[in-house]
């Protein structure tokens, strides 16, 4: 290991997952969910709003789900890409939508 390897903040996600840094230092207590914020949400609402046919409810979900996100980011563990746990933290939103 590295002197540069060393001092990064080390998180749950698997190695090579492409926000493995981002989770990291979130779970690390610096403020970088803006960046995570910034990459997915427009893949999110695109998502949403396939599913809604609602824009204005997709963007409820969103926000929903990436408040979900960001509050249970300590108990991610990297048992899949940091992607795919976002996502599937967004279905349940979305279908508590769908059914309101």
């Amino acid at each position: 290991m590295t002197a540069s390897e060393a001092e990064k903040p080390r998180g749950p996600c698997r190695p090579g997952d492409p926000d493995e840094e981002a989770v990291a230092r979130i779970v690390a207590g610096h403020k970088a969910a803006e960046a995570l914020d910034a990459k997915y949400r427009s893949g999110l609402l695109v998502h949403a709003a396939s599913a809604l046919h609602d824009r204005g409810r997709a963007a409820a979900v969103v926000k929903d789900t990436l408040d979900d996100v960001f509050n249970r980011i300590r108990k991610f563990r990297g048992g899949s890409s940091f992607f795919m746990w976002l996502y599937s933290l967004q279905l349940p939103a979305a279908n508590g939508i769908m059914w309101r």
